[in-house]
Order: structure tokens, then sequence, then C-alpha cells
């Protein structure tokens, strides 16, 4: 499945065209998706892939998901190509001397060089965590950690719209290199 959506947004003033990314969000790369990739490569300027999947509520070990992305066909492609690690819910300690910090930077250095081993060079690393929004500060080391580990990879964090209002978000953000606000779904004004 590719999903589509506006992840550069220009400054008021500026006169540039909004550059449009698109996320692969899909563990097993299928000829379908291939062929969607071919077909869809001139409206994208880049591509955001699903690299992996942490669960970390599993009481005992973490349950990983790493996914192999067609590395061959995002090149062919000739757009940018962006990595992505989905941690899944977790309420457990964000402090980043914990383990569970550990295996996040330690999964992030690794998608990185197995897409580089594949001729790809990352243009960035998306953490897609939804922290609940009384952790923005302790998930801000987290993100400060991280962003040490990958460097000079840019980090871009996906963020939800109820941390906008917290005091903790200015903060958070200039933890990262930039951020995506996600919005699954909304009303549309009824006037």
């Amino acid at each position: 499945m590719i999903v589509g959506l506006a992840v550069v947004l220009p400054a008021a003033r500026s006169v540039a065209p909004i550059r449009h990314g698109s996320y692969i969000w899909q563990r097993e790369w299928s000829t379908g998706l291939r062929d969607a990739v071919r077909q869809t490569q001139a409206v994208f300027a880049e591509w955001v892939v699903l690299a992996a999947e942490i669960d970390l509520r599993n009481g005992g070990a973490p349950l990983l998901a790493r996914v192999s992305p067609d590395y061959h066909c995002l090149r062919q492609s000739g757009r940018s190509v962006g990595l992505a690690i989905r941690v899944g819910p977790y309420s457990g300690s964000l402090d980043p001397d914990r383990p569970e910090s550990g295996l996040i930077r330690r999964l992030a250095v690794e998608v990185l060089a197995d897409a580089r081993s594949q001729g790809v060079e990352p243009a960035q690393l998306q953490l897609d965590f939804d922290a609940a929004t009384r952790q923005l500060g302790d998930y801000r080391k987290w993100l400060e950690a991280l962003r040490q580990a990958i460097a000079p990879v840019p980090l871009v964090v996906t963020v939800l719209p109820t941390w906008l209002d917290s005091p903790e978000f200015g903060r958070l953000i200039l933890a990262a290199d930039g951020f995506v606000l996600q919005v699954h779904s909304f009303e549309p004004p009824r006037a």
C-alpha cells in the first residue's frame, strides 16, 4: 500500500511548489507494490519506507519485525528514500539508558547500514512512536540519543495533534531535524 501525503511544507513567503512524499508502509514487497512505485515515481519526490517495527510491551523479549524493502526498485525510481521505524504502544520508562532505547538505537544503525549495503543512501530516519503527551519530556531524551547515534542522517519524528499544546512540544521537536504531523482523520467544516 502506498499512502501519499505532503511531507515538506514551504515557508509562508515561498513560491516553491510543495514537495510530496509517500509512505510505503508494507512488510511484504509484492509485484503490485513494485508496479505502483514505478507508476507513481513522477508524482512523488521521496519515499519513506517501513524498515522495522518493534513491540516493547511483551513483558519479556521485545518483538521485532524487520522489513526487507526492495532497494533495487527504490534505486530505479530515482527518488530519495527515507527509512521508518515504528515503535508500538509503550508506557514504560523512556530513559535513554534503558535497554529499550539501546535496542532502538542499534536497530536504527542496522537499518541504515542495510540500505547503504544495497546502494541506497537514506535521506532520513523517521521514528514513528505515539508517546503519551505526559511522556514528551522523556521522549525527547530518546530522540536526542537516537539522533546522535544515526548522525549525520536526519532524524524525523512523527507527532500527534494532541502534542501541539504541550509545553514540552517545542523542546521535543528541537531534538529532531524535522517532524511530520500525523492526522489520521478529521471532520470537514460544516459551514
